[in-house]
């Protein structure tokens, strides 16, 4: 669009225009299709909530007919400097008359859009959860768009969401990238209310397994020089070796559970937690180590006997219910004593 053009045109709700107020930018109602219906929908609503929002025809009058709203009636988060995201929803009472009776319409991978579980310790404190019966994924878009009006329809019942927490699907880690989500800060910012994203346990340690699979990891020996850890190379391969020697022992084995499967997965076995859990355990990491002090196996495997034992005690600290669940773990037990020092 050309500045002169833009400048000719007003927000169709307070009227500004760029050229009353060089501060705004406006922005055209979005393209109906189906993977925008949602958002269509949602601006419609906000735009024209006495009129017939809910029909495509009417959203495709207003695209046509280049109906603009400025950049005022936006969350600051919604903008990348002055760049609109294409997933953005104008203000937030659109979030507070908008229900999901009126979604009727969608499919019902919508409904119900999410768990909410509290937390033991903290009443006032709610962790929420997507879920999807249908087996349906919604698009990035329309995934984003529902995840800020759930939390806000949360938020004004007066529920407090802490955190949220998904699988690690594309499209889940695309929409929480839309909604400012990163790396640096894994938060997304909803009607001033920070809440923190996380990815479910058991799709992380998978994740971490299928990787290893593939990569050797740099990580910290028992060996110490100059009051420095030294730092060793885990390999899968070393997994594989001590498997055939365990597997060897007529007398004893130290993690009778392992087997091929284990240690080469086929597709379908990927998806199981159970057998990432199993060779990343206790068990297979004190049996490295005897194998070590035995001389079976070199000295640096050590390096690898150490990132199960801390993959093992990092999913036991993590993957439960409830804090008291999780306290048995050493892990849990090293954190607080450094939050207790």
């Amino acid at each position: 669009m050309s500045s002169q053009k833009e400048n000719t045109r007003i927000c169709c709700i307070c009227e500004s225009s760029p050229s009353k107020d060089s501060g705004i930018t406006l922005h055209r109602f979005p393209k109906p299709g189906s993977k925008n219906a949602l958002r269509c929908e949602l601006w419609a609503k906000y735009c024209f909530p006495n009129k017939a929002w809910s029909s495509p025809k009417f959203e495709e009058e207003l695209h046509k007919k280049h109906k603009m709203l400025c950049s005022k009636h936006f969350e600051s988060i919604c903008f990348n400097e002055k760049k609109l995201f294409r997933t953005a929803i104008p203000g937030v009472q659109c979030y507070k008359a908008t229900t999901f009776s009126n979604l009727s319409d969608q499919p019902a991978m919508f409904e119900p859009v999410a768990r909410i579980y509290p937390l033991r310790e903290h009443h006032n404190a709610n962790i929420i959860t997507p879920t999807n019966h249908s087996g349906i994924l919604p698009d990035t878009d329309r995934l984003s768009a529902l995840i800020k009006e759930v939390l806000n329809c949360c938020f004004n019942a007066g529920l407090n969401i802490c955190a949220s927490v998904c699988d690690l699907n594309g499209v889940n880690k695309r929409a929480l990238c839309l909604l400012g989500a990163s790396v640096e800060n894994p938060y997304i910012e909803v009607n001033n209310h920070k809440v923190v994203t996380l990815f479910d346990t058991p799709h992380l340690l998978k994740y971490f397994r299928n990787l290893f699979m593939k990569y050797d990891v740099k990580f910290r020996t028992n060996i110490t020089s100059d009051n420095k850890q030294g730092i060793g190379i885990t390999k899968w391969s070393h997994i594989r070796q001590f498997y055939e020697l365990d597997n060897n022992n007529p007398s004893f084995v130290y993690a009778p559970c392992l087997t091929k499967e284990h240690l080469d997965p086929n597709t379908k076995q990927k998806m199981r937690v159970k057998l990432a859990a199993q060779v990343l355990s206790h068990s297979v990491a004190a049996g490295i180590y005897s194998k070590i002090a035995k001389g079976d196996m070199p000295t640096e495997a050590v390096a690898t006997a150490n990132v199960i034992k801390n993959m093992d005690e990092l999913f036991d600290g993590v993957n439960a219910m409830y804090s008291e669940e999780a306290s048995k773990s050493a892990l849990k037990r090293k954190m607080n004593i450094i939050m207790h020092k």
